[in-house]
């Protein structure tokens, strides 16, 4: 293997690794998302399941004024079922902002090795560039030499022939 081709071979090879880690960050990346989205979800239907319950227990009790279905009753059913809502929105808030922060890391950690991959590509392809200008010219000269062979070897049987 002369030194071209193993520049070649060691290029293909960190090409290759980068593309591994290009996926190997899209994996994390997205098994974090998808992690942060069951937990959200979660929470949002555990809130639903709430405010569910505290509509029927509100429905199923008796009119009058002191009772949950009073105008106080709906308000203070309204001001807790709020302050649930607001209390899981800042206890989800750091998951989120750390959520946004790693994917961020993840882009900018994407985009930095396509950089470097479309980089390096360009001298490969000069390099492959060369290595074919290099064969065509090597393929040329040996068909010159292996015709020029071929026809001394026809020429003293052709002679021969009266």
């Amino acid at each position: 293997m002369d030194t071209g081709e193993r520049q070649d071979a060691r290029i293909e090879a960190r090409l290759r690794e980068w593309a591994a880690e290009l996926e190997s960050l899209k994996a994390r990346a997205d098994t974090a998302v998808a992690e942060a989205r069951t937990e959200y979800y979660e929470r949002i239907d555990a809130i639903r399941r709430e405010i569910e319950a505290e509509l029927r227990t509100w429905s199923q009790a008796p009119p009058g004024p002191e009772s949950p279905k009073g105008e106080a009753g709906l308000r203070a059913l309204i001001e807790r079922l709020d302050a649930k809502i607001r209390a899981e929105l800042r206890e989800l808030s750091p998951l989120l902002q750390d959520l946004k922060a790693r994917a961020g890391q993840a882009e900018q950690e994407a985009r930095r090795l396509a950089a470097e991959l479309r980089a390096k590509r360009e001298p490969a392809r000069a390099a492959f560039g060369e290595l074919r200008l290099g064969l065509e010219k090597a393929w040329v000269e040996l068909k010159a030499g292996l015709d020029s062979a071929i026809t001394k070897f026809r020429e003293p049987s052709e002679a021969r022939k009266p």
